[in-house]
């Protein structure tokens, strides 16, 4: 007579296995001495060699052991690789500015709309040079170039457009907030 083959976590079971130790997991290859920066591939490694092993879990009452068993090994390996490679760990990358969330579409509206109140309010050589230059990030020598005029021109005009567009846009905000 042959010994019962032990049972198989069928995919539901391993997804709610997944679902009810990723912190777990997490906790423990952070506490075996794996770096922050490498926590969440190192948990994703256990889960994936717990998928191809889960014909080895016999008992669900023993996945916490199992998973931490897993995780000793997999935290091991990854730490012998790094003394191979001679990884030397160094400081953590300074934050990225993330980019701020996207205004409203309503918000977003309001202020093209500003922003041609503003653009009308300039005369038209001040304007092709502030549209050009500020918002379409064109060269001021390519801008001098397309607008057949001086470089030093250029300059003083953007220089006075600024200063107009600050004007019509503090004009503009005292209206809205009823200042006239």
């Amino acid at each position: 007579m042959s010994a019962p083959a032990p049972s198989r976590v069928d995919e539901d079971g391993f997804r709610a296995l997944f679902e009810a130790h990723t912190s777990f997991v997490l906790r423990s290859v952070r506490h075996l001495g794996a770096r922050e920066a490498d926590a969440l591939d190192l948990a994703q490694e256990v889960f994936t060699v717990a998928h191809e092993k889960r014909a080895q879990l016999d008992r669900p009452d023993g996945a916490r052991s199992w998973l931490y068993r897993i995780c000793f090994g997999v935290v091991r390996n990854h730490q012998r690789r790094a003394q191979v490679r001679r990884e030397v760990p160094t400081a953590a990358p300074a934050a990225r500015e993330t980019q701020p969330p996207a205004p409203d579409p309503v918000e977003r509206s309001q202020q093209r709309a500003r922003l041609r109140q503003v653009l009308a309010a300039l005369d038209e050589d001040k304007r092709a040079v502030l549209v050009a230059h500020a918002i379409e990030e064109i060269p001021m020598r390519d801008v001098a170039d397309a607008l057949s005029i001086p470089l030093k021109t250029a300059y003083s005009r953007l220089y006075a457009a600024k200063r107009a567009a600050a004007a019509a846009y503090e004009a503009l905000e005292a209206e809205h907030r009823g200042e006239r």
